[in-house]
């Protein structure tokens, strides 16, 4: 498990990958997105290996969303405004297969 902190702008941001990536990660890997209470509410996106970038929804503040990161290489946000911005824990799990 590894966890860190980004600081979402009124701009995309990347909570993991990034747009340069041709190729997913195999396994299992989950990535867990939680926005901070205090937030604003973002607008999640995500890309897969043909560069298509794919609106995904909205995360209030104090929502969280697991993403499989096997068939996707870039999970970002934007927040709904163009002022403010928020900030998201983002947890990388594999879990283990039985």
């Amino acid at each position: 498990m590894y966890s860190y902190d980004v600081k979402v702008l009124p701009e995309n941001t990347s909570l993991w990958g990034g747009a340069g990536i041709t190729k997913p990660i195999s396994g299992n890997a989950l990535l867990i997105c939680r926005n901070d209470e205090l937030g604003v509410p973002l607008n999640l996106f995500t890309q897969n290996r043909d560069d298509l970038e794919i609106p995904f929804g909205t995360l209030a503040p104090g929502e969280t969303y697991i993403f499989r990161l096997n068939e996707i290489t870039l999970v970002g946000a934007k927040t709904t405004d163009d002022v403010s911005d928020s900030v998201v824990r983002c947890t990388i799990v594999c879990p283990q297969s039985s």
